[in-house]
């Protein structure tokens, strides 16, 4: 369930025209490599169970990381915003992941940005947060 809820994720980012043409590398979990930018990664955060009259409610949380690399501030900021932006219309638009759980909804969304080298790498991390009912009475 975990791993397929990540997966969809991806599937649903990657199938998007804008992202698959400027996104360089995917992850599922933490990126093993930083050498393409920019890049997303979903990494799963966890979450808890919850117990009312009958009912499993599983609320859990996953983040989805946008990173970029850029000679200046600025570019990157755009870069990152644009991204992170269309991001949040395909999450908010496919509420149940294609089916896959009852709800979701972005909870979160911030950024850093550092000087390293000659450019400048900004992160956004967007929280999405998914319900999924287990069992029903």
């Amino acid at each position: 369930m975990l791993k397929e809820i990540s997966d969809t994720i991806i599937s649903l980012l990657r199938s998007d025209p804008m992202l698959q043409s400027r996104v360089k590398a995917w992850f599922r979990g933490y990126p093993r490599v930083f050498e393409k930018y920019p890049y997303i990664a979903v990494i799963w955060i966890g979450g808890d169970i919850t117990y009312t009259g009958g009912i499993f409610e599983y609320r859990n949380d996953y983040e989805v990381l946008i990173v970029d690399l850029k000679p200046n501030p600025e570019e990157v900021e755009d870069s990152v915003m644009e991204l992170s932006e269309r991001v949040y219309d395909i999450l908010s638009s496919r509420q149940d992941l294609n089916g896959i759980v009852d709800d979701s909804k972005l909870i979160r969304w911030d950024s850093e940005c550092m000087k390293i080298g000659e450019g400048f790498i900004k992160g956004v991390r967007m929280v999405l947060r998914i319900r999924m009912i287990l069992h029903k009475p």
